[in-house]
């Protein structure tokens, strides 16, 4: 049997002298971005929804893309973050193929988001965005987008 240490349990437990565990990695406090927009026109392949801001030196934990309703037939959003001056665009860093065509959605990070438990250095804009063309045929859908971060 072996035993292995976590690279913070070591840092502040093992380590003599201790080393200092970086924000928001012991003891730090959830927070979080939420957003919605009421669906008022079809989007179309790369149309674009503008969110807020994480905060520098955050580390996103969990995002999820509600969909309150069919979309029709189609409708497929994915949620990432713009470039920030450090790190390059990635439209679905944290949310991959929120599918609400033909039925309600929610949708939440997996193992694939390579933006999840990713600490960002630089203040960094949240943004949805639409991979496959709306029908048309709903335009009173709630998107919301929630996006879970630690910073202290």
């Amino acid at each position: 049997m072996a035993t292995f240490n976590g690279e913070n349990y070591e840092k502040g437990y093992v380590n003599k002298p201790s080393e200092k565990i970086e924000k928001g990695e012991l003891a730090g406090r959830k927070r979080l971005v939420f957003d919605k927009l009421t669906l008022s026109s079809a989007l179309a392949v790369n149309d674009e929804i503008l969110l807020p801001f994480i905060p520098a030196s955050s580390i996103v934990t969990d995002a999820k893309i509600k969909i309150d309703k069919s979309l029709g037939a189609t409708g497929i959003f994915e949620l990432g973050h713009k470039a920030n001056g450090v790190d390059a665009e990635d439209s679905d860093a944290f949310v991959v193929a929120a599918d609400g065509g033909g039925q309600a959605a929610l949708k939440r990070a997996n193992e694939l988001n390579a933006g999840i438990f990713k600490r960002f250095s630089k203040e960094t804009q949240l943004f949805l965005k639409c991979t496959e063309v709306m029908d048309g045929s709903v335009l009173d859908a709630v998107i919301s987008v929630e996006v879970e971060y630690v910073n202290d």
